[in-house]
Formats: C-alpha cells, structure tokens, sequence
C-alpha cells in the first residue's frame, strides 16, 4: 500500500490549518484599533476643571459634586455588564438645572477614557452637556475638542 496519498492529505491538512490561523490572527488585528482610543486627542474627559470655549452653548452647564457611583444592571444586558453611575449633586448653576439637584452621569469607562472612578467620590468639577434618556447627564468632551491645557489641568 502505497503511503503517498495519505501524506499528501496530511500536508493539505496541515496548509489549511496556517491559513486559517493567518486569517483569523489577521481578522484579530485589524479589529484591534476598533476597541483602542486612537490618540490622545480622541481622549474623553467629563469632569472638567473649567468651562471650555467649545461647551459655552451647552444646554446644561453647572459645577458639581461626585457623592457616589452606583451599580446596577439594566434590563437587558449581557450576564456580565454591569453599568456604574455617578451620582452628582450641582453645587453652581450656570444654566440648566437648579443648585442642589441631583443628577446621574453615566461613569463607565471605555478605552478613551470617559469614565468617573470612585477616587473621584468628593470631587468638585465642571461638568457640559445637555440631560438626555432617562434623566442622565450626556457630556463627554475629547481633548482634541477642549484642548491640551484643560487636558493638563484635568489630570492635577
């Protein structure tokens, strides 16, 4: 019996299984940039430490307080998402909402950033934006729209 025909299958085998495996690892690769902030001009900020000359026409701009993050899991959701939110109180009203609210700021983070950790609980900020869905604060800003030195002052 002659072994030719089996070790020819086992080469093709072996040939299909590379490039399957480039392929994957090349689908992997190009996907990964989706899932990475692109730069640090894409990075977002919420909490800001002034009013930036980009969010002056913001419907709601107001100095807040963070007293807590709460976590909850919408209705819904994937098993193990979990949806972390600030709950903020307004110290100064510039326009939009009344001193002594409380408004909730979603706080989950993504890979540019966006989010509000719990080493922000008692921090005083400025937040831009405008109320959206279910009464949470929407306002994110990149620093390619405020600008590096709010970037710089954001960080301190």
């Amino acid at each position: 019996m002659d072994a030719a025909p089996w070790s020819r299958y086992a080469v093709g085998m072996w040939r299909a299984a590379i490039i399957l495996s480039l392929s994957l690892t090349a689908q992997l690769v190009a996907a990964m940039p989706a899932f990475a902030c692109r730069g640090v001009q894409f990075h977002q900020v919420v909490l800001l430490p002034a009013i930036p000359p980009v969010a002056q026409d913001s419907p709601v701009i107001a100095r807040i307080e963070i007293l807590r993050i709460e976590r909850d899991k919408p209705a819904g959701s994937l098993p193990n998402f979990e949806r972390e939110t600030a709950i903020a109180k307004v110290l100064e009203s510039i326009r939009g909402v009344e001193v002594d609210e409380i408004i909730r700021i979603p706080a989950n983070e993504t890979s540019c950033g966006g989010g509000i950790k719990s080493g922000d609980v008692g921090r005083a900020a400025y937040v831009a934006g405008q109320i959206g869905e279910a009464g949470f604060f929407n306002g994110t800003w990149t620093i390619g729209q405020i600008g590096m030195d709010f970037f710089k002052a954001y960080r301190n």
